[in-house]
């Protein structure tokens, strides 16, 4: 048993590269944590409608089993980009459970009030509906 009441993978899961090393990823977290810990994480969301499609400074591709993001600048030019493994939601709980966690829930990633106060409603048209990113928490 572990050390620790959770642990947290922001948009790390998916650069594992097959669910065989995603499992690892969760074995070797599930290891760290105390009985009834949790892992906390966010990832691209597999289920995420906008493919092709510029949002949120960010245009998601696929590529074969790999997804690529570009990020945008405020003229619509590429400044960076990220590849990273397809994995569906079946996939990530499926790992988890390979991994040892009895359960896996999904979380809606919401949008705050000062982020609202800050880009505007107009930016945040359908984040909610359709977010690129999605939460979860494996117990």
């Amino acid at each position: 048993t572990g050390h620790f009441d959770s642990a947290v993978a922001a948009l790390v899961l998916m650069y594992a590269a097959d669910t065989d090393e995603l499992t690892r990823f969760f074995s070797s977290t599930l290891g760290l944590l105390r009985e009834g810990g949790a892992l906390v994480g966010v990832i691209c969301d597999p289920d995420y409608g906008r493919i092709g499609h510029a949002a949120y400074n960010r245009v998601f591709e696929r590529e074969g089993n790999l997804v690529r993001v570009d990020f945008l600048d405020d003229n619509q030019q590429v400044l960076t980009s990220a590849r990273f493994t397809d994995f569906s939601r079946a996939d990530y709980e499926q790992a988890a459970a390979r991994a040892g966690f009895h359960s896996l829930e999904w979380q809606t990633l919401r949008v705050t009030q000062a982020g609202r106060d800050a880009m505007g409603d107009a930016y945040w048209r359908g984040y909610e509906a359709d977010c690129p990113y999605v939460g979860l928490v494996a117990r």
